[in-house]
């Protein structure tokens, strides 16, 4: 968690989830010092919550001049492509906005040949576990 405030009343909190948390779910309980602020008990304010990104990891994203995008594993076994906007990263990862969701499988080795509907094959020992 990050938090960020200016000498005009605002701040911001940038709280990230561990991989895996449902942020559905999750809660965050924050707590504000008035101290210095023109706060009193029960004041309004105003909260925005931005729609959660979804992480990948980096290795998946394939950039191209005009698209960027992802690949991932279809029901039949079949690469999809996925045109993602590339947010933030953490780590080994990155957040993308897109037509994906958590635990979509995605390619991270080998989708620079492949193309949408290609049949994917995987080899066991490389399947990432939870």
């Amino acid at each position: 968690m990050s938090s960020k405030s200016t000498n005009s009343g605002s701040l911001n909190i940038t709280i990230t989830f561990d991989v895996g948390t449902d942020p559905d779910l999750a809660s965050v309980d924050v707590h504000l010092s008035t101290d210095g602020l023109n706060l009193v008990s029960g004041s309004g304010v105003t909260v925005s919550l931005p729609k959660m990104a979804t992480l990948v990891p980096r290795d998946a994203l394939i950039v191209r001049e005009k698209e960027t995008f992802i690949l991932t594993v279809d029901e039949n076994d079949e690469a999809q492509k996925i045109n993602v906007l590339v947010g933030l990263g953490i780590g080994e990862r990155v957040s993308v906005a897109g037509n994906i969701n958590a635990g979509t499988e995605v390619i991270i080795r080998g989708a620079e040949r492949l193309q949408s509907g290609d049949k994917v094959r995987r080899q066991k020992d490389l399947v990432a576990k939870r």
